[in-house]
């Protein structure tokens, strides 16, 4: 089921490509704690946490931005018919695209793609399968990436990797590269990235904060990974930010300090998960995460100078 809201003017519709249990919060985690699990269990079970093996439970979603002047798409998931090194990701056939045009949206009308970071889970549905050939999915859009993303992704070194320890439980990795992910990222990008350079889609643009319309910005928030963006939306006084992987479980609202596994520049990545949380709060902005279970937007609250809770929508 596809859920929208309005922002001022401004439709967000939030595409919800697939659920499934994902990580321990253990290996996810390199700050965890088992007493910090403990104490939130009642509300992470059932929709943010299994009961038994403390997996994480997460949504892949995408939102749709329809403002009066662009239409725009913001993190176009994995993708049906593609191998990926995560299993569950692997040779999709989910019926994503059926869901967008249950949302009204036309994929010849988009105008614009965003890509809040480049991990595949992100991009995947900006090319699809046809005839045996990956061709764009929004044949008229401008594809917005980050450069230094692309750039990062592109040149990634399996040297850089970490490792896993504790009989496979953790990860020890101090720039966000786990184990396998060059391989994989390599996979990725020739069959969701490589035939939007080439057919002339992509724009690869410079780490600074753009105006997309006048409702819209796309804002730096380099940390998860070199060039991850946040997705600003504003209109008659009400706010809402598209946050990506800025943070990927609700657990991180008050445990805010928590990198995760991913993250490639850790310590800004907790300044940009404090800066997003704070501007939240102080603007009652609808935080729209990508991975965040059913309900998926929240509000967030500032109970002190570095404390934070969250308020759920219904979205």
């Amino acid at each position: 089921m596809n859920f929208s809201q309005m922002i001022g003017k401004v439709r967000v519709t939030r595409i919800q490509e697939m659920t499934s249990a994902g990580f321990t919060f253990e290996l996810m985690y390199p700050l965890y704690d088992k007493a910090v699990i403990e104490a939130n269990r009642a509300w992470m079970v059932p929709n943010y946490m299994t009961p038994d093996t403390e997996q994480m439970l997460q949504s892949q979603n995408s939102w749709i931005v329809e403002t009066p002047e662009t239409t725009i798409f913001v993190d176009p998931a994995n993708g049906n018919d593609k191998i990926r090194r995560i299993p569950r990701f692997s040779n999709l056939k989910t019926p994503y695209l059926a869901k967008i045009r249950r949302a009204g949206i036309d994929l010849d009308k988009v105008d614009v793609v965003l890509c809040t970071h480049f991990h595949s889970d992100h991009y995947g549905w900006g090319t699809r399968l046809v005839d045996g050939v990956y061709v764009p999915t929004f044949p008229n859009a401008r594809y917005l990436y980050s450069r230094a993303d692309f750039e990062w992704a592109d040149t990634m070194d399996p040297a850089t990797e970490g490792v896993y320890v504790d009989g496979g439980r953790r990860i020890e990795c101090s720039k966000g590269i786990l184990p396998g992910i060059s391989e994989g990222t390599k996979t990725a990008l020739k069959d969701s990235v490589y035939p939007l350079l080439e057919s002339g889609h992509v724009t690869l643009i410079p780490q600074e904060d753009m105006r997309i319309d006048s409702y819209v910005t796309l804002k730096t928030a380099v940390g998860h990974t070199p060039g991850t963006f946040r997705v600003d939306i504003e209109s008659e006084g009400e706010k809402a930010i598209i946050s990506g992987d800025i943070m990927h479980h609700p657990i991180q609202v008050a445990n805010w300090r928590w990198n995760s596994i991913f993250c490639v520049e850790p310590e800004r990545a907790v300044q940009e998960r404090y800066r997003l949380l704070n501007d939240c709060a102080e603007s009652n902005a609808l935080l729209l995460p990508g991975h965040f279970n059913n309900p998926t937007a929240a509000r967030i609250r500032k109970t002190s100078a570095d404390s934070f809770e969250f308020v759920w929508d219904t979205m």
